[in-house]
């Protein structure tokens, strides 16, 4: 930016000296000049930063809508996969006249208890991710891990 101040003072004061206003109006007038570049550059800036914006946000709608997808796949098929091990857990406690003892019944709380964390976790992810708190301080962000 110095380099262009110099330009345009040499510029100003180039213009003769009949015509050469004083000192402190070329200053002025060099100094007006140069703010007036720097605020072209300020307003550019500015709209680059806003079409970057409207890019990041169309690129996060879009992941959103992929991830919401991928969790909705893998949360139905988590619990087809569990839907059908319970229902051949039961029907073989039924031909075996109620003898459930197959399977060892830790097992089968497991399976219950993860499949239910998976239900509620997953989809409190996509809702989070989805609906971001974007007023919040940065203090606020880290204590509620948005950031």
């Amino acid at each position: 930016m110095p380099s262009e101040i110099d330009e345009i003072r040499k510029r100003v004061l180039s213009r003769g000296a009949e015509k050469a206003p004083s000192q402190d109006q070329a200053e002025k007038a060099t100094r007006r000049q140069a703010e007036e570049l720097h605020q072209t550059e300020i307003e550019r800036l500015e709209r680059k930063a806003e079409v970057l914006r409207q890019e990041n946000e169309k690129q996060n709608i879009a992941l959103r809508r992929k991830l919401f997808i991928w969790v909705m796949v893998v949360v139905s098929v988590w619990l087809s996969v569990i839907a059908c091990f319970m229902l051949k857990l039961l029907f073989v406690g039924i031909e075996s006249k109620g003898d459930y003892s197959v399977m060892d019944p830790n097992i089968v709380i497991t399976l219950l208890a993860t499949t239910t964390v998976n239900i509620i976790g997953l989809p409190l992810v996509i809702t989070q991710s989805l609906f971001k708190k974007e007023n919040l301080s940065k203090d606020e962000k880290v204590q509620n891990g948005v950031l």
